[in-house]
């Protein structure tokens, strides 16, 4: 079982509080609010829930240490104005190692239009660059990927270079850490 702690602090940041209860034992797993992070919610899931996504579904083969620093944040109210609110489930963005830049989305149904691949992608794009990452993977999770799966693709393949290091995976829910649902 996954417990929780909601910490809403004025002036301790997240990387500290998130050690100080873990230090105590009290959770494996803590969502603090800090008011200096701009109302940025970080969540902290499992390391190696984390790492065997990454690994055995996006079939990363990044060396051992990147994984040593994963950050999860809720990203739902910054992608939501891309898409409308009845589509758009849940929105995670996943720091690994400071090399790896992941967005998924988990979405009601595949029903994107070429300015929303193209708003996804630039937005991909400007977070991997702002954050000097090696590589964005975009992550679409949901019920049925095939319906609208290859139409996603085809667009995505087409607004992006080869060699660019922005990927696109559509998964099913099952494939995705139920802590990102």
């Amino acid at each position: 079982m996954i417990h929780v702690i909601v910490v809403v602090a004025k002036n301790i940041s997240v990387a500290a509080g998130h050690s100080f209860f873990l230090q105590l034992g009290v959770c494996n797993s803590a969502l603090l609010i800090s008011s200096g992070m701009q109302g940025k919610i970080m969540y902290e899931v499992s390391d190696q829930s984390i790492k065997k996504f990454v690994c055995a579904e996006l079939g990363c083969q990044c060396p051992e240490q990147v994984f040593d620093k994963i950050r999860v944040e809720n990203t739902y109210s910054d992608f939501v104005s891309i898409f409308d609110r009845e589509l758009l489930q849940s929105s995670w963005l996943i720091n690994v190692g400071a090399r790896l830049l992941i967005l998924v989305l988990n979405v009601k149904q595949i029903d994107f239009g070429k300015s929303k691949v193209e708003s996804l992608i630039n937005r991909g794009r400007m977070l991997r660059d702002q954050g000097n990452f090696n590589r964005f993977r975009l992550v679409v999770a949901t019920d049925n990927p095939v319906e609208g799966g290859n139409e996603l693709s085809q667009q995505f393949d087409k607004l992006v270079d080869e060699g660019e290091n922005l990927h696109l995976h559509i998964l099913s829910l099952d494939k995705v850490p139920d802590e990102l649902l």
